[in-house]
């Protein structure tokens, strides 16, 4: 049965998937074959359906070189509305479950052959032939998952720089991803004007005087975990069972950590690791006081009630605390 990994992308992904697969000694699942070639803790060859009875509707897609569990297989998700340099349609995610249509998203290469040539393209489906009794929602510190996307959207060069230093670069890409798409949100009819006053507006209208960066990220981290909170409530029967795992524990706390884990998938421990290099933190060394707190109060203000105790794990510690007035 599929568990679902629902990660906002940069927040642990990666990790998570190489320590289980390493921990169980079994596989673990992926939307994309691509992801499966040489990606895995386990390099391996290419994918395999885990149900290939209906390759209509194909994957995901595990690592032939492992055994299936016979309990549950943690799954990689690609569940929308992250994107950067995206239009508001892909950007915006109406209900919960128009997210889980995303989240439901799969992709397979598929050799095509014209004449002399061969070329692979990817073929995008959606899975719908199967339940999802259980997810794990993983959760990173906003303000270290934003410098992460930005690392990695460097890496892939989807976007470019000058700059030098850490924090240039955090300012230089805050003001990238505020205004890449600014007139097409703008423009669109699909969001109301409220919103889009926040989301265009260096200091939104009730927002502490200093002006507020990366808002079209912090939207994105806010409305993302808001709809995977929402879908994983959906009425199912019956209910999917949820496990909030914050990246933060695999350096505060990594054996009590990994040991739920395993026990929520009720996978069998090996006493196996992957090597853990104790995360990186980018808050203290980028922003100031006073620009965590605009961004606190920023993202508050999107938030919905019901999202607010998983964003309060984050917004309630100290670094995002009360400022001098004087200094706003």
């Amino acid at each position: 049965q599929l568990a679902w990994l629902l990660s906002f992308p940069n927040s642990g992904t990666t990790y998570t998937l190489q320590n289980m697969e390493r921990m169980s000694h079994q596989s673990v699942a992926f939307i994309d074959q691509a992801d499966l070639n040489g990606a895995g803790t386990y390099s391996a060859l290419s994918g395999q359906p885990i149900y290939p009875d209906n390759m209509e509707d194909p994957g995901p897609f595990f690592t032939a070189q492992l055994p299936l569990p016979s309990t549950f297989i943690l799954t990689k998700t690609h569940c929308g509305g992250y994107c950067t340099d995206c239009q508001p349609k892909n950007a915006i995610v109406h209900t919960a479950q128009d997210f889980e249509h995303t989240c439901r998203r799969t992709m397979r290469e598929m050799l095509v052959v014209g004449g002399e040539h061969k070329n692979k393209t990817k073929i995008k489906y959606r899975y719908f032939n199967s339940t999802i009794p259980r997810a794990v929602h993983l959760m990173r510190h906003p303000l270290d998952n934003m410098v992460s996307r930005m690392h990695h959207s460097l890496k892939q060069h989807h976007w470019s720089t000058q700059a030098t230093t850490e924090r240039e670069k955090v300012v230089e890409w805050c003001k990238f991803t505020d205004s890449v798409r600014a007139k097409h949100f703008n423009k669109t009819k699909i969001i109301s004007q409220q919103l889009k006053d926040k989301l265009l507006q260096p200091q939104p209208p009730g927002a502490p005087a200093t002006p507020v960066l990366c808002r079209m990220e912090l939207f994105k981290y806010v409305q993302w975990h808001t709809h995977a909170l929402e879908m994983t409530h959906l009425p199912r029967d019956p209910p999917m069972k949820v496990h909030l795992l914050h990246y933060e524990s695999y350096s505060t706390d990594y054996n009590d950590t990994v040991q739920q884990l395993l026990e929520f998938l009720q996978l069998e421990d090996t006493g196996d690791r992957h090597p853990f290099k104790s995360h990186k933190t980018y808050w203290d060394k980028v922003f100031t006081p006073t620009e965590r707190f605009a961004m606190a109060q920023f993202m508050r203000s999107l938030a919905t009630p019901a999202v607010m105790p998983l964003l309060d794990y984050y917004l309630t510690q100290p670094e995002f605390g009360m400022v001098p007035e004087e200094s706003l």
